[in-house]
């Protein structure tokens, strides 16, 4: 089972093994106490709240360290490899406040295009095991009902709160697909056309669901046959 911690130390010492994974549950990982039968179900949040980091890898990647309120630019900054500078701008120019109020999908996108990338937005069903760089949301493990944007670069999770004094944050050895994410954008290999951008961005407007997962269809269909 990769791209999830395969060993627990525990607070108190206690060391646990992952036994099983559930792709179908949020509370999906069992881990079993070593040399012992106990067992546990839990779930990622768990994994990065209720245990130590000791034994646990860390990112061979550069990491851009958020600021207050600023996951979502410090995420888009690693997905685009651009400085944290011009992604606030850009940002900034599509609405974003820098404030509890987050940045939604929207503005994430359309300072992507500012900077000359192409994104889109993926649902929680439509994030498949190999995907590839992408903005990924979460819950927050530090503020209540709150959504977090965290990185991941095709290798390894990037977390703009590693390191910060006081803050929770996800290891670098989860994906996508094993977080059980709220959604995902998407960077494509390259940028659509304008046609097709205009029938991506209609489907949204209009809120098409069935025309925008065609649209998806196709594009991720592409991507697999580049790759």
């Amino acid at each position: 089972m990769d791209h999830i911690p395969s060993k627990l130390i525990s607070h108190s010492g206690s060391k646990w093994e992952l036994t099983d994974f559930d792709a179908d549950s949020d509370v999906s990982l069992e881990y079993t106490l070593v040399g012992d039968k106990a067992g546990m179900v839990i779930s990622p949040a768990n994994v990065e709240t209720e245990f130590t980091r000791s034994g646990r890898p860390e990112p061979q990647s550069n990491i851009v360290v958020q600021g207050k309120w600023e996951c979502a630019a410090a995420s888009l900054s690693m997905l685009l490899d651009v400085k944290m500078y011009h992604v606030k701008q850009a940002m900034g120019k599509c609405g974003w406040r820098n404030d509890d109020t987050g940045a939604n999908d929207k503005t994430m996108i359309e300072a992507a295009r500012l900077l000359g990338r192409d994104i889109i937005s993926l649902k929680r069903n439509e994030i498949q095991r190999g995907i590839g760089p992408c903005s990924v949301t979460v819950m927050s493990l530090n503020i209540k009902n709150m959504c977090h944007a965290i990185t991941w670069n095709g290798k390894e999770i990037l977390d703009p709160n590693w390191g910060r004094q006081g803050r929770k944050f996800y290891g670098c050895e989860w994906a996508p697909w094993t977080l059980k994410t709220r959604g995902a954008l998407l960077l494509l290999d390259k940028n659509l056309t304008n046609a097709e951008r205009a029938e991506y961005d209609e489907a949204v407007r209009t809120k098409d669901a069935k025309e925008l997962k065609a649209i998806k269809a196709d594009i991720l269909k592409a991507l697999q046959e580049a790759s």
